[in-house]
């Protein structure tokens, strides 16, 4: 199993506060069944460039692999990419692919929380098209809390982005109708854990597949997997 959103990068952003902490999570993740993470730390072009934003996450990565080498349980393998914030002018980096989910075309986006304007549209549009990359809308059922958000949300998902659901969201009663929405207005869904730390961000991966499965069909839960797998190997 994938999980394409995770912040185990060990003293990088609001994820795990050491090596400690990014191990156990792995060591979590591997119990659950999963197999592949994409590590995602937050970017956002107002705080650090492209380049010096690699620089810091290669640096977390090796020093979280290097200490992996010392172990002898197995754990996931770990690929990087980033969530990246979406800015009026991020279209317009020459350098977006570096951000994509390992080797793929992939790109993980954060929409802002304010009103989605025109713009918002018009940039995913611009990186798809301009970059060839893929939009990955990061848990968008989070946004679906805000009055009025749906008819925003439905007009994304027009655009035929892949939706990106938190695992821990399929167990919050205020956004279960949004997500059963979304399984009905798309086929591009992934599940991801969003996974921050040992405590209240922790992975449900494992539950999150069980319950897809139990109310929507095992058939369900598997082009849920495979649309991840899709997203990690035939976008390249």
């Amino acid at each position: 199993m994938v999980d394409l959103h995770s912040h185990i990068l060990p003293a990088l952003d609001d994820g795990a506060k050491d090596v400690d902490e990014a191990l156990q999570m792995l060591r979590l993740a591997k119990t659950q069944g999963v197999d592949t993470m994409v590590a995602t730390p937050h970017y956002h072009s107002a705080v650090n460039t492209i380049d010096t934003f690699i620089q810091t996450r290669n640096a977390a990565y090796l020093s979280l692999i290097n200490t992996i080498e010392t172990q002898e349980e197995p754990v996931p393998e770990i690929m990087l990419g980033a969530e990246v914030y979406l800015t009026p002018e991020l279209a317009e980096s020459e350098s977006l692919n570096a951000l994509c989910m390992g080797r793929s075309k992939g790109i993980l986006l954060e929409m802002p929380y304010d009103i989605w304007y025109d713009w918002v549209y018009k940039a995913i549009y611009q990186i798809a098209a301009k970059n060839r990359v893929v939009p990955v809308m990061a848990h968008l059922e989070r946004y679906s809390v805000r009055p009025g958000k749906m008819e925003s949300i439905e007009k994304l998902i027009a655009m035929n982005v892949y939706i990106q659901i938190n695992a821990a969201s399929l167990f919050d009663h205020s956004m279960w109708k949004t997500i059963k929405r979304f399984f009905v207005l798309s086929d591009r869904i992934v599940l991801a854990s969003d996974a921050h730390d040992m405590a209240d961000r922790i992975s449900l991966m494992d539950q999150a597949c069980d319950k897809i499965a139990k109310k929507f069909g095992k058939e369900t839960l598997q082009a849920v997997m495979s649309n991840a797998d899709r997203l990690l190997l035939e976008n390249r």
